[in-house]
């Protein structure tokens, strides 16, 4: 049975529009798990209004329909929870773990890899080790401790300059063992950049194998990389 890697992506920045094409395109990809994407229809259908303004901003589907498992009850689960909360970080969190959920459902063959970004996988990463498939985590930015210290430089310097960055939330105890257990499933972690791999080396002491990829090879060559739990990928564009 041909291997197949389950993508779990619930934002579709250009990084991932790119991952997912080109796992269509080698004809190993199981199905792109994400948040409801638009169609023109959808467009036609939807009232103009601030929330449809924002959907209308978002990629559609770079893979075929049939591939692509998009969940609009994530969306719902964002406002619902903002609305109680008033925390956009606690509305993402809620939103992001309905598709973690979703997603470790569909463990089972032919998925032979996961593929996930951070703050989304969890369940599915756990559910993954049990079955004894390779998990493959995409670290988009540097480790939250450093981006922690960073953002409360930032913050002293410039007190209320971001609402964002003075949610009690963002760095939470229970937010942070999060991220900490997602790391810990994974088998590899692709880092974009030698800033985002140091900060991971530098505040998760260990034994690591670090090797370069270029962006293309990187994603192809998925399905023959061998199993290690402290193995960083480092994707250079080109």
């Amino acid at each position: 049975m041909p291997q197949k890697v389950l993508l779990l992506a619930p934002v579709l920045p250009t990084d991932v529009l790119a991952t997912a094409s080109i796992l269509e395109n080698a004809e190993l990809l199981e199905s792109l798990v994400t948040r409801g994407v638009t169609t023109r229809r959808i467009e036609r259908l939807l009232p103009r209004s601030t929330i449809t303004r924002s959907f209308s901003r978002r990629p559609a589907s770079p893979v075929a329909k049939e591939l692509t498992d998009a969940k609009w009850i994530s969306d719902l689960v964002f406002y619902l929870t903002l609305a109680f909360t008033q925390s956009r970080t606690r509305a993402i969190d809620g939103s992001f773990a309905f598709l973690d959920r979703l997603a470790s459902q569909r463990i089972k063959p032919p998925i032979d890899a996961v593929f996930a970004r951070e703050d989304c996988c969890l369940q599915t990463f756990r559910r993954a080790k049990q079955a004894g498939i390779t998990t493959i985590y995409q670290l988009p930015t540097a480790y939250w401790r450093l981006v922690g210290e960073l953002m409360q430089c930032e913050l002293a310097e410039f007190p209320d300059i971001c609402r964002a960055g003075s949610d009690p939330k963002d760095f939470a105890a229970e937010r942070t063992r999060r991220k900490d257990a997602e790391l810990e499933c994974a088998d590899h972690v692709l880092c974009p950049s030698t800033f985002v791999r140091e900060s991971l080396v530098r505040y998760r002491p260990g034994t690591y194998t670090t090797i370069t990829l270029r962006c293309a090879k990187a994603f192809i060559g998925f399905s023959s990389l061998g199993k290690n739990s402290r193995r960083i990928e480092h994707t250079n564009s080109g």
